[in-house]
């Protein structure tokens, strides 16, 4: 075992020798025993004393000369053994140091658990420790070292060794960046070549020496590098607190915590707009409010350039007041002027001047101004003005609110003329400010900032649609017109909605789709799909909103329908949106009216539908928006003849006499539109059921798809689809428009593209008689263009199917009056037999757009009062005019079994003719030649065989008695007895179609089973 002296001086580092001897035999648990020889009473006391832990010396050195009193200690020179025999004793240690074990020393020799452990005679140190501690993984401490007074003792007791210094030097006083040095394997070689070491162990303590002290050095090394870091971030950290620290009111001198002010700046610690992010906010950014912008410009320009303005006297206002509606860029405005001059912006919101604590509001607004002084030239926004600029009231709710208030009042008047210092208010409620506070001198400027207008919803909706990804088809205009009353931040909203459908759906981009669902959801509340309605309910809430609808659609003066829905939204069971085409300034008595008249139509249908014993509550809003209405008109507008132009603001305050009046004359007023509404859907009682039936199928219609179930929606046209550009698309027929549609269909069905179809010898023969679009484009000179001839051309009905579908064989239109539609397929037919074409495209249309034909065919007593046509019956009194088009594809039998195309029928023969002056007036048929032309087309034999006849049966006495008199003549005749010969008309279930009439008997006819 070694023995360590106790006389080394604090400074240096024996822990590297420890763990030379912890290498040697690879343990990490192995330590140092103390040793001492000749254990007598007179030296016990120096047993006794405290041992210090060689971890708490804190040494960073080790100086090389010192190493042979060491080494010394540990191989004495001398070989002889002692006179007496040695004594070990061993210490038991618990814990890593001696101040936590300095009670745990059992002073016998005994073992780890009472045991004795050790009691060697004096042998060899080196190979009985390495043998001990093999077999000895205990955690015992070395004893060797004394404290300072122990070192005393032994000095006055003749202890002869090393001198002690005379202070002790802290290890962290030594400098915590120095670096220890590294020991020198030349002198330890000279210290132990004269120490005695049996034949092999001398290299071995030497490299066990070297190996232990080069490890300690590198494990003290990482430490100390460590703990350098570690102050260096620390240190780092000290000086960022101080740096904020000094930042605060407390210690920047702009007051006290509690009268610190969190203003939004444009520098400092607690800025919430960066500079950089102000500069890039220009009027550029600003959208839909073009006014403003105009008049906010010479304060930009007073900013940028003050001595334009001073040279000539000239001051601007201290103060600028926006006033506007929440959400329309008043705030972005601010932002705007001092982002367009490059001035700090200094935001305040007008709550955060109010605060329960006396005076805090009055200093937080001089804290404000003596910034913005501080940086002038500078803009200060205040927003919510009204909320610290109200009009002073004495109210023991707030006794102090005052004091805020004349804080910004005197600090406004302490500018100093063009200080460079504006001012801008925003507001909702100008109205509310204090007087003082809208006086010259202060905020006497004022800026109107109002709802868009569609041009500028329509810049708005552009500049938020090119911050996502959108389809180029989504058209903002649209949705502009459909969103009038929105506000800038309405429109950001319904983008964002809309790009949150498109999400949730899964879509690249957003569709024009979402952008509807977003404005629909906005306008009518969100879908509440989940709600179960019973059938009744729901059919009883399809009457009551198609009710709504009908009055809006044929009320002259109603705002547009936008959509109808049955779908639960929001808190109601269904909705009738009405949109205005334009924005609305003012509205008219007839506009008003109007209004009542839509909101009674619900109540109205459910009593016409399901009677007055079960009409429901669902109409108490409507009654609530009429009744409104009708209020304002008798006291607000002045729209009451009874009571005269005058005003009633406060009806409770009137006297009983006028009080009675003004219900009496809004009680008139309510019934009057109630009967209104009741006329309109007696009236249009076909179309408020076919609405409803709509509505109960799909739940929700648009605007155009309300015109299409109520019209037809023949006008409706995909120019782009079939290369036609939007000017010319605008003046075309819509008969033109319907034929392309329906020949389109036809290609289609029989399964024959464009591309197959294109350059064939394909004839095109079209039935065509009414003119009423070009009739009612003449009369409007300013609307003629070079696409009118073509527009409305009879001629170019025909040859623009054959221009668009690329189709070279014969193309005209006829006109035949009611026959058009079979004389174009009689035609074709012989165009085919002829072989002037392989196929060929017949057909016939019309549509009512003018009513001019109307009031013609009345006093000719050829239309039906009812407006319906009745074919062969006793109360038959005229026609019913009827809208279509039909168009079939004609080939020749042979051809079409060999092209394997679909067949829907064979045409065996045509026949055509006239009646010449047999008859009289020209409009009357002759039972002559029709008989004739029916004897000319059948052979007795084909007559025997005919079952249903598909008559013209137009449902006039004398129209229908000839027609059956001459089938009767001829075919019935032919036929047995037995036989029944049954006929028909499809006039009775669409109407008179006139040039389309003859290919619609065609298609019902091929549709009878």
């Amino acid at each position: 075992m070694f023995s360590l002296s106790t006389s080394f001086q604090p400074q240096q580092m024996v822990l590297p020798l420890i763990n030379a001897l912890h290498s040697l035999k690879n343990s990490a648990t192995a330590s140092v025993q103390s040793l001492h020889k000749d254990f007598t009473p007179e030296n016990q006391f120096y047993t006794k004393e405290p041992n210090i832990n060689l971890r708490d010396l804190g040494l960073t050195d080790i100086n090389v000369s010192q190493l042979d009193e060491l080494v010394s200690r540990l191989l004495p020179a001398s070989p002889e053994p002692p006179a007496a025999a040695s004594t070990w004793r061993t210490s038991h240690i618990s814990s890593h140091s001696f101040f936590h074990n300095k009670h745990g020393f059992a002073h016998q020799k005994v073992g780890l658990f009472g045991q004795p452990l050790l009691h060697r005679q004096y042998h060899s140190p080196i190979r009985d420790f390495c043998s001990e501690l093999h077999f000895l993984p205990v955690w015992i401490q070395s004893r060797g070292f004394k404290t300072f007074r122990t070192k005393a003792r032994r000095l006055q007791a003749g202890y002869e060794g090393p001198a002690e210094p005379e202070t002790y030097t802290p290890a962290f006083m030594k400098g915590f960046l120095q670096r220890e040095k590294a020991p020198d394997a030349q002198s330890i070689d000279e210290l132990v070549k004269h120490k005695v070491f049996p034949d092999n162990q001398q290299d071995a303590f030497k490299n066990g020496f070297a190996e232990g002290f080069m490890r300690s050095q590198s494990f003290t090394q990482r430490t100390q590098d460590s703990l350098r870091r570690t102050r260096l971030v620390l240190f780092v950290l000290l000086l960022i607190g101080l740096y904020g620290l000094s930042k605060t009111p407390f210690l920047s001198g702009k007051g006290s915590f509690s009268d610190a002010v969190r203003f939004r700046t444009t520098s400092g610690l607690d800025s919430a707009l960066d500079p950089v992010e102000l500069k890039n906010v220009t009027f550029e950014h600003v959208k839909g409010v073009e006014e403003a912008k105009n008049e906010l410009q010479e304060v930009v320009e007073f900013l940028k350039n003050p001595q334009k303005f001073t040279v000539l006297g000239g001051k601007l206002p201290k103060g600028i007041l926006l006033v506007g509606p929440p959400g329309t860029g008043k705030t972005l405005l601010a932002r705007a002027v001092a982002g367009e001059a490059d001035v700090p912006f200094y935001y305040a919101s007008g709550s955060e001047f109010d605060e329960m604590f006396v005076g805090v509001g009055a200093s937080r607004i001089r804290n404000l101004f003596k910034e913005a002084k501080a940086n002038a030239p500078c803009v200060i926004f205040i927003d919510e003005l009204d909320s610290v600029g109200g009009k002073r009231i004495e109210s023991p709710m707030h006794p102090y609110s005052r004091q805020t208030i004349n804080q910004l009042l005197a600090e406004m008047d302490g500018f100093k003329p063009n200080e460079g210092v504006i001012v801008i208010g925003a507001t909702n409620f100008a109205e509310a400010l204090d007087n003082a506070l809208v006086r010259p001198g202060r905020f006497d400027m004022q800026v109107t900032v109002p709802i868009p207008d569609v041009k500028g919803r329509t810049e708005i909706l552009n500049w938020y649609l090119s911050k996502i990804k959108v389809d180029s088809a989504a058209e903002a205009e649209i949705i502009a017109r459909g969103t009038v009353g929105f506000s800038g931040a309405d429109l950001e909203n319904l983008v964002n909605q809309a790009a949150l459908k498109a999400a949730v759906d899964g879509k690249e981009m957003v569709t024009m789709k979402d952008l509807e669902f977003a404005k629909d959801k906005i306008l009518m509340g969100p879908e509440r799909r989940s709600v179960e309605i019973d059938k009744k309910n729901k059919t009883i809430t399809a009457y009551h909103e198609s009710g709504h609808a009908i009055v809006a659609y044929y009320t002259k003066d109603a705002m547009p329908i936008n959509k109808a829905t049955i779908m639960p939204r929001g808190p109601t069971l269904g909705h009738v949106s009405l949109l205005p085409e334009n924005d609305r300034w003012s509205e008219t008595r007839a506009q008003l009216l109007a209004q009542m008249d839509v909101s009674m139509g619900g109540r109205v249908a459910e009593e016409l539908i399901f009677g007055n014993e079960y009409i429901t509550t669902g109409a108490s809003s409507d009654f609530d928006g009429a009744t409104k209405i009708a209020k304002m008109m008798v006291t607000r507008f002045g729209m009451s003849d009874k009571l005269g132009v005058m005003t009633y603001k406060e009806v409770s305050k009137q006297s009983p006499e006028t009080q009675a009046a003004i219900e009496q004359e809004v009680r008139v007023l309510l019934k009057d539109s109630y009967e209104r509404a009741k006329h309109i859907l007696k009236t249009y009682k076909k179309e408020h059921q076919t609405l409803a039936d709509a509505l109960l199928q799909y739940e929700t219609l648009d605007a155009k798809e309300i015109q299409k179930v109520l019209e037809g929606g023949f006008n409706e046209f995909d120019h782009k689809f079939f290369g036609i550009s939007e000017a010319e698309a605008n003046v075309m027929d819509p008969q033109q428009k319907l034929l392309l549609h329906c020949t389109y269909r036809a290609l289609e069905d029989a399964g024959m593209s464009m591309e197959r179809l294109s350059g064939s010898r394909t004839a095109v023969i079209i039935g065509l008689m009414n003119r009423d679009y070009e009739t009612l484009k003449s009369d409007i000179s300013s609307t003629i263009n070079h696409y009118n001839a073509t527009g409305t051309a009879m001629s170019i009905t025909a040859n623009r199917i054959s221009f668009i579908f690329n189709l070279t064989g014969p193309s005209f239109a006829i006109d035949s009056a009611c026959s058009s539609s079979l004389v174009a397929l009689h035609l074709a037919c012989q165009s085919l037999k002829q072989g002037d074409c392989e196929m060929a495209v017949c057909g016939g249309v019309s549509c009512i757009v003018e009513p001019r034909v109307f009031v013609a065919l009345s006093k000719a007593k050829m239309i039906s009062p009812e407006g319906i046509s009745q074919p062969f019956s006793t109360k038959a009194d005229g026609y019913g005019r009827g809208e279509g088009c039909g168009v079939v594809l004609l080939k020749p039998l042979k051809n079409a079994i060999r092209d394997c195309n679909k067949i829907w029928g064979v045409i065996s023969k045509t026949a055509v003719n006239q009646d010449g002056r047999h008859v009289s007036p020209i409009t009357k048929p002759s039972l002559l030649q029709q008989e004739e032309l029916l004897r000319r087309i059948y052979s007795h034999k084909d007559m025997v065989k005919v079952q249903y006849i598909e008559t013209h049966g137009t449902g006039t006495a004398i129209g229908d008695t000839t027609e059956a008199a001459s089938i009767s003549n001829v075919i019935a005749k032919a036929k047995p007895a037995t036989k029944v010969l049954r006929l028909g008309s499809v006039k009775g279930n669409i109407g008179h179609t006139e040039s389309a009439a003859g290919v619609a008997a065609l298609i019902k006819a091929k549709k009878l089973p």
